[in-house]
């Protein structure tokens, strides 16, 4: 399992915890600590002595998400890779049943579902579900197209994806990178296996980087998202233009995630400012009804 690490002393034991007490055996959790500047990393050394298990990558400084996971997967010897973000945790059977069922099926990818928590109330029990229909996809091209949902760490993925996916992935900073990611390693997949059950426990903070809706935050999400969009369109154009309907879908919800985004800024400038950068990232027409609306 792959555990990016960055300044979250206050939720780390409980996801080390919960890796720890997994059923599955022989697990190994390579927690990469993205320059902490808290203490983040005393913790991770302090469970390293106590469990053989568990291992520590260390970058030097901030390098973000996206380059963080792909240090962890550079240093996993598994067959297959899961990942948890260090402020969430999980069911102590979550592994042992994806992996189980991916030695069953055979796959390539399995997906589970996830309960969604508020930071305030993050036990189970009290936040909502994310889940999906039980199935079978025949290739992750018939994932991609059907029902694909980019977040990491709803996915279990053999490791020879990643060896596939990497040559084509930019190792550099990004805002919504799971949909570039998710989306490679999907695509050179066989099987994919779909769980309806909800073991991941998502917890969303205030303070995360996903809830940070400031105007520079949401620039930001506009020009990483366009640029995610267009590499994808490039991606597939090199491998035969197969997925065009998952690229449809990726481009639509992140399309839809940035009119959110630039509605919830407060002031008509910066609307209009924000606007702007999403006409010249994504080249893309406006709706008219959606610029009036902006501009009112």
């Amino acid at each position: 399992m792959i555990v990016p690490v960055y300044n979250t002393r206050d939720y780390l034991s409980r996801c080390l915890n919960s890796l720890l007490s997994q059923t599955l055996p022989h697990i190994e959790i390579l927690a990469v600590d993205d320059g902490s500047t808290d203490d983040s990393g005393d913790i991770l050394r302090r469970y390293a002595r106590q469990d053989r298990r568990l291992k520590i990558v260390q970058h030097d400084e901030n390098r973000g998400l996206h380059v963080t996971r792909i240090s962890g997967v550079l240093a996993a010897t598994g067959d297959y890779i899961g990942y948890v973000d260090s402020d969430d945790y999980v069911a102590s059977d979550m592994f042992e049943l994806m992996h189980a069922r991916a030695i069953e099926h055979r796959a390539d990818v399995v997906r589970t579902g996830a309960t969604l928590l508020r930071e305030e109330s993050s036990e189970p029990g009290v936040g909502s579900l994310l889940t999906f229909a039980e199935r079978t996809y025949s290739s992750g091209v018939d994932y991609l197209d059907d029902d694909f949902y980019p977040s990491m760490w709803l996915h279990l993925h053999r490791r020879h994806l990643w060896d596939l996916a990497l040559p084509h992935m930019p190792r550099v900073r990004l805002v919504g990178e799971d949909n570039l990611t998710s989306f490679m390693l999907a695509f050179f997949a066989g099987p994919v296996v779909s769980l309806a059950s909800a073991s991941y426990f998502y917890v969303e903070r205030d303070n995360s980087l996903s809830g940070d809706q400031s105007f520079a935050n949401v620039v930001r999400h506009i020009e990483d998202r366009g640029r995610i969009v267009k590499l994808l369109r490039t991606f597939l154009g090199g491998h035969g233009d197969r997925a065009e309907r998952g690229w449809s879908t990726v481009r639509d919800s992140n399309r839809g995630l940035l009119f959110s985004y630039i509605d919830s800024l407060t002031t008509r400038s910066e609307r209009l400012n924000a606007i702007a950068v999403f006409e010249s990232t994504w080249n893309e027409e406006i709706p008219a009804s959606r610029k009036v609306e902006w501009q009112a």
